[in-house]
């Protein structure tokens, strides 16, 4: 799976745990599911040719 997809995949998962949870947003698993994502778009842009 490419990093593309991975960050596809993290985000449906937390809209589904926003749907099933009122206190998500407040929750340690937000934060962990933030922090990832936002590892996730930093390796892409790492592996992103520059122009």
């Amino acid at each position: 799976m490419n990093i593309k997809q991975q960050i596809t995949k993290l985000k449906q998962q937390m809209k589904l745990r926003e749907l099933a949870d009122d206190g998500y947003y407040i929750s340690r698993q937000h934060k962990e599911d933030t922090r990832a994502l936002f590892e996730l778009k930093s390796l892409l842009k790492k592996r992103s040719p520059k122009p």
